[in-house]
């Protein structure tokens, strides 16, 4: 489920970008927008497909959702390493849905069971700018 869906955004942002991406794939897509213009205003943009190192799946508890959470390993478009969790859930019969789905930052879910320092993020990549961010 998580891969497939995984699979899908990877595909949507080779054919079309990300202009639009938080509503065509992403379940939060008000959280996703947030995300993604602090990866724009970093010039953080997707490279190739990132490989899928772990998974494991994340039971439903108290008010949140359950789903599938995977370990992603990749490079931006200027070349840096990230890793990143990609969370993946499904409500009722709907089709799975990311939670958030920028995967190319170095997002992690709060109380990972991949652990707290799981995730690299990529240094700010606009020319002429500081590293902003942590990691490279």
């Amino acid at each position: 489920m998580a891969e497939s869906t995984l699979a899908r955004i990877v595909t949507g942002v080779v054919e079309n970008g990300v202009t639009g991406f938080c509503s065509r794939h992403v379940r939060g897509a008000e959280s996703c927008a947030m995300l993604l213009d602090d990866a724009l205003r970093s010039c953080l943009l997707p490279g190739g497909k990132p490989e899928v190192t772990r998974a494991v799946r994340i039971p439903q508890k108290d008010h949140s959702e359950g789903g599938w959470l995977l370990e992603l390993h990749g490079r931006t478009m200027d070349g840096q390493r990230y890793v990143s969790e990609f969370f993946a859930v499904r409500t009722g019969s709907e089709p799975p849905q990311a939670a958030f789905g920028v995967y190319w930052t170095g997002l992690g879910l709060d109380g990972s069971p991949f652990g707290p320092d799981n995730p690299k993020v990529p240094r700010n990549a606009c020319p002429g700018k500081e590293a902003t961010r942590a990691g490279g």
